[in-house]
């Protein structure tokens, strides 16, 4: 008789990115084709290199990831086994901190049950109105 394997516990890491102090720049072939992706990507970058931008994208990464861990811990059981990777979040505020636009990459059933979540929520205001953010998460076994 064999033994019944444990499941094997799905880790998450979260990554908030303006496009601060990280190095990231965004050259013609780092841009997206999509061209949703490619507008939030290019604020992205402009807003990153501010300092405010740099304070707000260090409170929405305290903010999110204990907000969000059992939230994609939920959707990850429900999605598809190959939906079940590493993806980003770009994600627009607006002025009050309601979230205004969550534009998916990739779009599949794992980041549709948190878009439909996050699309509900609100965090601290951002430092304008519009304002945008990047939450890539990756999941390991």
């Amino acid at each position: 008789m064999k033994a019944a394997l444990a499941p094997k516990a799905l880790h998450i890491l979260f990554v908030v990115l303006l496009a601060t102090g990280s190095g990231v720049a965004f050259g013609e072939e780092g841009l997206s084709s999509n061209p949703d992706i490619r507008k939030a990507q290019i604020a992205i970058y402009q807003e990153g290199r501010t300092r405010e931008g740099k304070d707000y994208d260090a409170r929405i990464a305290k903010e999110f990831q204990p907000r969000y861990t059992s939230v994609v811990h939920s959707c990850a059981a429900a999605a598809k086994p190959e939906d079940k990777k590493t993806f980003t979040l770009y994600t627009q505020f607006e002025a009050n901190g309601r979230v205004k636009t969550v534009v998916l990459d990739p779009a599949n059933t794992l980041t549709q049950c948190i878009q439909k979540i996050l699309a509900k929520d609100a965090f601290s205001p951002p430092p304008r109105p519009d304002y945008w953010v990047q939450i890539t998460i990756q999941l390991t076994h």
